[in-house]
């Protein structure tokens, strides 16, 4: 789990590299409709103002705004709790230095999550943590605390889209 905060510092050091968009992107849309993003185990909505990323590690979607703002998802196999993952997971951040602002647990889709807002230097961070049929699933947004406006919105209706099967 270590390997997620500097996964998310990564693809924010990388941002201004040209990448081709995925064909699952139609960049022919019309700004307010969402692009809807689906794997085996899950279902995202993306606003179609954010672009697909190449996979970096154990990231099974990566994607970005124009501007300033990425979403990460993560899932694989974990044999623990729930509550065995929050706490690793929130131990995990603590040791990489993160400031966490906010847990609040929540659920969408009839699906339980923890909410953790963390910020580490100048990245701020909503993150929503979850396992479901022994598989964990984290899904990041976030970028510069300074252009939260920019970002902030959209992760949220991104989670709020978040479908796990």
């Amino acid at each position: 789990m270590k390997k997620l905060f500097l996964l998310f510092m990564l693809v924010l050091s990388c941002k201004n590299q040209d990448n081709k968009l995925d064909a699952s992107f139609d960049s022919s849309n019309d700004l307010n409709q969402s692009i809807i993003v689906l794997d085996d185990n899950w279902k995202l909505d993306i606003p179609n103002s954010w672009q697909e990323r190449p996979l970096i590690g154990s990231a099974k979607f990566i994607a970005e705004n124009k501007i300033d703002g990425v979403i990460l998802l993560y899932n694989d196999n974990y044999p623990k709790t729930f509550t065995e993952f929050a706490i690793e997971y929130i131990r995990d951040l603590r040791n990489q230095g993160s400031k966490i602002l906010l847990t609040n647990p929540v659920t969408i889709n009839n699906q339980n999550f923890i909410h953790l807002k963390y910020i580490n230097q100048d990245i701020l961070v909503d993150s929503w943590i979850s396992i479901k049929n022994s598989k964990f699933y984290i899904l990041e947004c976030g970028g510069k605390e300074v252009n939260k406006n920019i970002f902030e919105e959209d992760c949220n209706m991104i989670f709020n889209s978040l479908k796990l099967k």
